[in-house]
């Protein structure tokens, strides 16, 4: 019986996470670096790379994608530093397609993953049950902020049809089958199966009806192993480092205030693509790292591309990785830092500047050089004795539904209340949460009563509306507003 030869393949493994340095530990004998497409390796630091066709290596940015991939560590091969060095880096391993859905805590969607981490929108929990059973939601983990920017959103799921990559069984049949392009295709023998590396573990048994598609008898990389994908890495140039002319003036700010804009630092490519990884922060001034509750990092758009950060104690750095921004071959993209300030009795009178230390300080994949008169360093913020205001949200009236076609239909409404202090608000982020398709609105216009406040052109890939405003809204202390937003309906 094919079926049962194929479950007793399971592996246990115990895992070291490092959650601090991101990447898998365990021990291995160190082995000369003898490299073959398709070899694991590692050096002396726990993380470990897939060595690619195109002599790059690969990065498993977490336990889980890698176990997507592989059922051990059985073939990791170790090398010196120095040869792991030799090699570029050419981007993130993204999930593998048929194992895992997956979703980020700030986006209410549910994904199914796809070839080179293309992400499908699963419309509707009924579709969830229909293709993954009752189950379903014990297949979804959770992708952290910082990695999401390694998928690509890809069309919707809209009816009951596996994804390209899925495993399937059916009641009474002992043949394994692969979905790919709405067929199925049997899966010849266990060889077959190995071949491709695929675990049991991830298939579903189905009652949906496929056409035959040509069997499986071999591995197949170009379907079914595609652990890394250069073709969807940007082409690696250099970039010229510099701080922006609008970089947000020094000032006082007061204790637990949110959301502080701290430097602005513009990123210039030169004639090639450049792809951006990390960006590294320095804080200067006579402060404590204590001061900080968060500090995040924000594209010129708007959008946070980061979780929370904590500002070293000892180094004071704040480190930014797997940003995976590519920067147009003599284009210009800029990028913000936002702090948290802590509230309660901590010291007033803190300095807190934010620099761009060195060449290193700017990660690039590939071999591009990073240039710039560094430091690169911002303005001065002082903490000051006050406390900030706060500010409520609340919804506000339920807009009606809109209609097919209807232009500037109602499609959200909240309120703001300021306290304590007077408020000025900069810019608000509404998610899509709602069954129709972000492609489906457009055109977004936030109103304040009858006054156009900001506008978004469209829903971002994160499921984002981000509405900058056209200048700050002043909201005066104990002061309620209601906010309106209106778009065309396709």
């Amino acid at each position: 019986m094919m079926r049962k030869a194929f479950s007793t393949f399971v592996s246990f493994v115990t895992i070291l996470w490092s959650v601090g340095a991101g990447a898998l530990a365990f021990p291995v004998t160190a082995q000369a670096a003898t490299l073959s497409a398709g070899d694991l390796v590692k050096a002396s630091g726990p993380a470990v790379y897939y060595y690619h066709t195109d002599g790059k290596r690969y990065v498993f940015p977490n336990e889980k994608t890698y176990f997507s991939w592989f059922n051990d560590f059985s073939s990791v091969v170790t090398i010196t530093d120095a040869e792991l060095a030799a090699i570029q880096i050419g981007g993130n391993v993204t999930l593998r397609p048929g194992t895992k859905l997956v979703k980020i805590t700030t986006d209410p969607k549910t994904y199914a993953v796809t070839e080179c981490g293309t992400l499908h929108w699963i419309e509707s929990e009924a579709i969830a049950k229909a293709l993954w059973g009752d189950a379903w939601a014990t297949r979804v983990v959770d992708v952290p902020d910082s990695f999401f920017v390694n998928y690509e959103v890809g069309s919707s799921i809209s009816s009951n049809v596996h994804p390209n990559g899925q495993l399937i069984t059916y009641a009474g049949d002992d043949n394994v089958y692969v979905v790919w392009d709405g067929m199925k295709r049997m899966i010849a023998d266990d060889a077959a199966f190995n071949a491709n590396n695929w675990n049991m573990i991830n298939a579903v048994e189905t009652t949906i009806t496929y056409s035959d598609g040509a069997n499986v008898t071999g591995a197949e990389p170009g379907n079914f192993w595609n652990v890394a994908c250069p073709g969807s890495q940007a082409v690696s140039g250099d970039v010229t480092v510099s701080l922006a002319s609008d970089t947000p003036a020094g000032a006082t700010v007061p204790k637990n205030a949110m959301g502080v804009p701290m430097v602005k630092v513009n990123v210039q490519a030169g004639n090639a693509d450049a792809m951006l990884e990390g960006l590294h922060f320095h804080r200067v001034g006579v402060g404590q790292t204590s001061d900080f509750a968060n500090v995040y990092l924000y594209d010129m758009d708007g959008n946070r591309l980061t979780t929370g950060r904590s500002v070293n104690s000892t180094t004071n750095k704040v480190e930014f990785n797997s940003l995976d921004q590519t920067i147009p071959a003599n284009g210009m993209k800029s990028y913000y830092v936002y702090a948290d300030f802590v509230g309660g009795a901590i010291t007033t009178g803190g300095n807190h500047a934010f620099e761009i230390m060195d060449a290193a300080s700017v990660v690039l994949s590939g071999s591009g050089t990073v240039g710039g008169s560094f430091p690169v360093r911002g303005n001065v913020f002082v903490v000051g004795t006050a406390e900030a205001g706060t500010l409520t949200i609340q919804a506000g009236p339920t807009p009606a539904n809109p209609v097919i076609g209807q232009q500037d239909a109602r499609i959200s409404s909240f309120k703001l209340t300021a306290s304590t202090n007077d408020i000025y608000v900069h810019r608000v982020a509404l998610y899509q949460g709602g069954g129709v398709d972000d492609s489906d609105l457009s055109d977004f216009n936030l109103y304040q009563g009858t006054t156009k406040v900001a506008t978004a052109d469209a829903v971002n890939e994160k499921g984002q509306i981000v509405l900058v405003f056209d200048s700050p809204y002043l909201l005066p202390d104990g002061v309620t507003r209601v906010f309106d937003l209106e778009a065309d309906v396709a």
